[in-house]
């Protein structure tokens, strides 16, 4: 547990999104498998690699100074 947006004078919306991204992490695993059996039943052709969202999720397009708030 955390607070956000507390004892601040105004909204952050790069503290929201780290907030969000780190409520997904907790979830990924189950949501990404989830999301691959739904994919499958419906017979969906597989995503190329380059669409994985594990090369997204890894925090590389965040600049140094605001993932080093999230550590």
């Amino acid at each position: 547990n955390r607070k956000i947006q507390a004892g601040r004078g105004g909204h952050c919306s790069v503290e929201d999104a780290l907030a969000a991204l780190d409520l997904y992490k907790l979830v990924e695993g189950e949501w990404e498998r989830e999301l691959q059996d739904k994919l499958q039943d419906e017979d969906a052709p597989s995503e190329p690699s380059f669409a994985s969202s594990t090369h997204y999720m890894q925090d590389e397009y965040w600049p140094d100074d605001v993932t080093a708030l999230s550590q």
